[in-house]
C-alpha cells in the first residue's frame, strides 16, 4: 500500500502489512471473547475446583485464601491456612474439643456452599447439643486418596492439637486406591490439577491459563459442559456425566473384587499409617465409610446393570470387607450406608457428590455417635466399633447392608421369575451364603430394639417374600442371647400382606 502526494509515492514500510493484518485478528477475537462473555459465557471445566498449589508432602494441596469455582458457579474459597473452613488458632482454645477431618471432595463439600459442608454443619450441630466449645477444622482436599490422608497427618496432624481425627473414606475412590508415592500423584500447574507427564509438556502452563481466562478458547478446545447445573428433578434424573461415573465405579462392587482384602489393602495400611500418629497422640481415630449411590439408588442400578448380570454384584460391599480389616487393626469405622438407605430423598446430585441434604444426614449421624456415650477410643487396640453392626464369626454386617443385600435378593429374584423358596439356592446366591446367614440375624436383632422398628417394618414388604431360616427366637451371638421380640413376629402382618400380593404375580 502507499500514498501518493502529488508527483511522489510514499512506501509504507513491510511490517505495516503484517501488523494491520495482525491487529484487525486481536480486535475481531477480543470482540468476540466480549460477546461470549456478555451474552454466551462458557462454562469452565470440570476440572475447574478449588485453586490449588503443588506440595512435597502430598502432591498437591489447596493454595492459602485463594479463590476457585465450581462448576456450579459456588465459590471455593480456601482460608489462610489452606482449609475450606473458617479460620482457627493454630494453639486450642482452652476447654475446646477439636476434631481434625480428612477426605476427598465429599468432606471438602464439592458443588455446596462451604457451610453447608457436613463438617460445618456437624460444627453447629455439637456446639448447640453441648456446653462445651467444638472446633472441626475440615481439612479435606478435593482429589485425594488414603496416601495423601496419610502423608497429610503424619507431617502436620499434630499442628492444630485435636482430640480426635475422623477421615472421610470414599468408598467409590478410596478403597482400591493404589497410590504409594508422591510421583503418583497429580502436580499443579496455574492453581489447576495435572498429571506430571502433562505438567512436562510444552507450553501446557500457556494453555491452562487460556483455558482459565478465555470464553473463546473454552469454546474452541471443548471443554464446556453444555449443563452446569447439577441438581436433579428427582432420583432418577441422571446425567450423561453421572451415568458415566457410576459406570465406572460399578467395579468396586464385583464380588469377585469387593471379596478380597488383597485388592483393598492399601488402602487399609494407608489409614493403619493414620492410626500410629494417633495413637503416639494419644487420640482416637474414626473412618467414615462414605456410600456410593449405587448402593443406594436401585434406579441408578437398573439403568447400568442387566437382570441377568446383578449377581456379579454386592452392593452392600466395601463397606463390610473395610469394618472387618479396620476392627483387626483396632480403627473404629462409622458405616454411613444405613443413614442413607433409610432416607427416601434424593440426597445425590448429578455431580455423583451429595446434596446438602446429603451433607446434613452425614453430619447428624456423626453427631449421634461422637454424643454416644458407650463409645470407646479406637486409639486401644481392640476396641473398635461399627455403630449398628452385629459381629458373627465370620461376618459383621449393619442394618443398612442388611437391608441392601435383601434388596439385591429381590432384584435377583425378580429379574429370574423365581419364587422366594428359592433364596438359598446356590445358583442363584450372588452374595456368600454366610453373609445373607448373617444379615438374617442382623435383621432379627434389629427387632429387639425399639429405634429401629419402624424403620425395620418399612422393610417388610422385602423381608416378605425372604424367610431365613433363623426361627422364631432372638438369636444367641458369640455366647449372648438378644433380649425381645423376633423380626418375625414384628413384621408378620406385613408379611402375610405382602406374601399375598407376591403370590398374585407368581400365577
Amino acid at each position: 500500500m502507499a500514498e501518493t502526494n502529488g508527483n511522489q509515492q510514499r512506501q509504507w514500510p513491510r511490517y505495516y502489512y503484517l501488523l494491520v493484518p495482525l491487529v484487525a485478528i486481536l480486535l475481531t477475537l477480543a470482540m468476540i471473547e466480549l460477546l461470549l462473555a456478555l451474552f454466551w459465557p462458557v462454562p469452565p471445566s470440570m476440572s475447574m475446583n478449588m485453586y490449588y498449589k503443588a506440595d512435597p508432602v502430598t502432591g498437591f494441596a489447596h493454595e492459602p485464601s485463594a479463590v476457585g469455582r465450581y462448576p456450579t458457579g459456588i465459590l471455593a474459597i480456601a482460608n489462610s491456612q489452606g482449609f475450606r473452613d473458617n479460620v482457627v488458632t493454630v494453639q486450642k482454645p482452652p476447654g475446646t474439643q477439636r476434631i481434625l477431618v480428612l477426605g476427598d471432595s465429599f468432606t471438602v463439600g464439592v458443588n455446596v456452599e462451604m457451610e453447608e459442608s457436613y463438617p460445618q454443619v456437624l460444627e453447629r450441630m455439637m456446639n448447640e447439643s453441648s456446653d462445651t466449645p467444638v472446633e472441626i477444622i475440615n481439612a479435606a482436599v478435593g482429589g485425594s486418596d488414603p496416601f495423601q490422608y496419610a502423608q497429610y497427618f503424619e507431617h502436620h496432624g499434630s499442628k492444630y492439637s485435636p482430640d480426635e481425627v475422623m477421615v472421610g473414606f470414599f468408598v467409590g475412590n478410596d478403597t482400591y486406591s493404589t497410590t504409594t508415592s508422591v510421583e503418583q500423584i497429580a502436580t499443579v500447574v496455574n492453581g489447576q490439577r495435572v498429571s506430571r507427564k502433562a505438567a512436562e509438556g510444552s507450553f501446557v502452563q500457556l494453555r491452562v491459563m487460556l483455558h482459565q481466562n478465555f470464553n473463546l478458547v473454552r469454546l474452541l478446545q471443548g471443554f464446556s459442559f453444555i449443563e452446569v447445573s447439577t441438581t436433579r428433578q428427582d432420583c432418577e434424573d441422571f446425567s450423561h456425566n453421572l451415568l458415566n461415573i457410576a459406570r465406572n465405579r460399578l467395579r468396586n462392587h464385583r464380588v469377585d473384587l469387593s471379596s478380597q482384602p488383597k485388592f483393598s489393602a492399601n488402602a487399609v495400611n494407608q489409614i493403619e499409617r493414620i492410626k500410629h500418629k494417633a495413637d503416639r497422640m494419644g487420640i482416637p481415630l474414626t473412618v467414615l465409610l462414605i456410600p456410593d449411590e449405587l448402593q443406594i439408588n436401585k434406579k441408578l442400578r437398573e439403568g447400568l446393570v442387566p437382570p441377568n448380570e446383578l449377581h456379579i454384584y454386592d452392593f452392600a460391599m466395601p463397606q463390610q470387607l473395610l469394618a472387618e480389616e479396620f476392627a483387626a487393626l483396632g480403627i473404629a469405622t462409622l458405616d454411613l450406608l444405613p443413614f442413607y438407605v433409610q432416607d427416601e430423598r434424593c440426597l445425590y446430585m448429578n455431580d455423583s457428590h451429595w446434596t446438602p441434604q446429603g451433607h446434613a444426614v452425614a453430619a447428624s449421624a456423626i453427631a449421634q455417635y461422637v454424643s454416644d456415650p458407650a463409645r470407646k477410643p479406637s486409639s486401644v487396640p481392640g476396641t473398635a466399633i461399627h455403630p449398628g453392626a452385629v459381629s458373627t464369626s465370620a461376618q459383621q454386617v449393619t442394618l443398612g447392608e442388611a437391608v441392601t443385600i435383601i434388596h439385591s435378593y429381590v432384584d435377583v429374584l425378580r429379574a429370574r421369575g423365581e419364587k422366594k423358596s428359592s433364596i438359598f439356592d446356590s445358583s442363584l446366591l450372588p452374595f456368600p451364603k454366610d453373609r445373607i446367614k448373617a444379615a438374617a440375624i442382623v435383621l432379627n436383632l434389629a427387632a429387639t430394639d425399639p429405634a429401629e422398628k419402624e424403620s425395620f417394618i418399612g422393610i417388610a414388604k422385602s423381608l416378605a417374600l425372604y424367610q431365613p431360616d433363623v426361627g422364631d427366637n432372638p438369636i444367641p451371638l458369640e455366647g449372648e442371647r438378644s433380649e425381645g421380640t423376633s423380626w418375625r413376629s414384628v413384621v408378620e402382618p406385613e408379611m402375610q400382606n405382602t406374601e399375598r400380593a407376591f403370590a398374585e404375580t407368581q400365577r
